[in-house]
């Protein structure tokens, strides 16, 4: 039986300058069908156009941005099946 190529995007992203803490990895595994519906394609202009933002980590309970985290993790629960996302967090060693 022939397998079915699928055509994938593949985002990571790296926390932690130096020293910081925390220091993690994430990486997010979309098929190219579901990063090309309507939703995904309205959070790529929004990102492009610097209205929503992914980085979190100086979220101070500023309504506008709880919205934009509700809006994303909601909007990505929808597709829960149909991606991969893993998270790591590691100690760096000198």
């Amino acid at each position: 039986m022939k397998k079915k190529k699928v055509q994938v995007n593949l985002f990571f992203d790296e926390s932690g300058k130096k020293n910081d803490r925390p220091t993690i990895m994430g990486g997010l595994f979309i098929p190219q069908s579901l990063y090309n519906t309507d939703d995904f394609i309205n959070f790529s202009s929004q990102l492009r156009n610097k209205k929503l933002k992914l980085h979190w980590n100086r979220y101070s309970g500023y309504q506008y941005q709880k919205e934009n985290i509700i809006e994303v993790i909601s909007t990505l629960m929808k597709y829960y099946t149909m991606f991969k996302f893993n998270v790591i967090n590691y100690t760096k060693l000198l």
